[in-house]
């Protein structure tokens, strides 16, 4: 979802919709949790790290691509049964053309060999990769500066969720014993141990560290690369691009139960005030507000009636408030 918005407000500034679409056209993106600059565990799942998108054969993403081909190839029957619906889930077929309508037994199987959907670069395991990323980002892709306007009629907030917690000894994260129940337990600790200096090409925020090659976990990386939601890094919730005083502000939770993470030369601000509006073109960054560890799906899509998700739609509403009373009060800069 947040990774889909800005990529159509993106899209509108390339004039993709025409010259009368403006990127401030929409008035504001809330993100929880998105991966913004990709994610360790789709490589965990099968992404190749050398040859993306590639897939590995037989690995969890390389047999859950099989079943949604065949699910696909045949969805078209329906296989209604009374009293349960159809036996096959809607996936969508006629987005992909790869029913037995348009492709055959033989084109089935050739699909089932090497996927052109799953192991193509406009796909969602491509778009999570690093090197999706980093490609997005070269082009432009959610720069607010690079926006006509410089995108200063849209408000920007994140929501950051993290399962795991710092050693003491070192930048190494890991969840806790007690999330062991958890279902993200496993991948969480898949992605704070991810090995960094396998992936070809090196992602650019790996350049810019001092990683020990040939090291376990890829060595002295920033904590901010190992924590995690159990599917997303934290700095890859944070938002698009690098940190930098225009682009992003981090704010301070007490709420919290893990410690707020900021890169090293980021200042943390405290919350604003409730007479403060909300400023336009920057990302604000928050902590999901939660006495307990937070992960991928504590807010959304279940509802549970913990007290993070109460806090969070509150939140939430408020913030929406702020932004439309500060789009009323605050003149744009066509009336300036």
């Amino acid at each position: 979802g947040g990774t889909t918005i800005v990529h159509l407000q993106w899209l509108i500034n390339q004039g993709h919709f025409g010259p009368d679409a403006h990127p401030d056209m929409i008035l504001s993106i809330t993100s929880v949790s998105s991966p913004f600059r990709g994610t360790q565990i789709v490589y965990s799942l099968g992404e190749s790290v050398r040859d993306a998108p590639a897939i590995r054969f037989f690995s969890p993403g390389n047999v859950a691509a099989k079943v949604i081909h065949l699910c696909t190839y045949f969805a078209p029957l329906g296989m209604y049964i009374p009293f349960f619906g159809n036996l096959l889930p809607d996936l969508h077929t006629e987005s992909r053309s790869l029913s037995y309508r348009e492709i055959g037994l033989i084109g089935l199987i050739h699909q089932l060999w090497k996927s052109d959907w799953a192991e193509g670069r406009d796909a969602t395991p491509f778009d999570v990769t690093f090197a999706g990323s980093d490609e997005r980002e070269h082009a432009g892709w959610g720069d607010i500066m690079n926006l006509r306007g410089s995108g200063t009629r849209t408000w920007f907030k994140s929501y950051v969720a993290q399962l795991t917690e710092r050693d003491p000894t070192s930048t190494a994260h890991t969840p806790p014993a007690s999330q062991a129940w958890n279902p993200l337990y496993l991948t969480s600790r898949l992605i704070s141990s991810f090995d960094f200096t396998l992936l070809r090409p090196t992602p650019s925020f790996v350049q810019g560290c001092a990683v020990v090659h040939g090291t376990p976990n890829g060595g002295l990386l920033p904590e901010e690369y190992r924590a995690n939601d159990g599917i997303v890094p934290v700095f890859s919730q944070w938002h698009p691009g690098k940190c930098s005083p225009r682009h992003c502000i981090h704010y301070a939770s007490p709420n919290t139960a893990t410690p707020v993470i900021v890169p090293s030369d980021t200042p943390l601000h405290s919350p604003l005030k409730k007479d403060r509006h909300p400023e336009p073109g920057i990302y604000h960054v928050h902590s999901l507000p939660s006495s307990t560890h937070t992960h991928h799906t504590s807010v959304v899509p279940f509802w549970a009636g913990t007290d993070c998700q109460k806090t969070f739609w509150v939140e939430l509403g408020h913030w929406l408030r702020d932004v439309e009373i500060a789009r009323w009060t605050s003149p744009s800069p066509e009336e300036v």
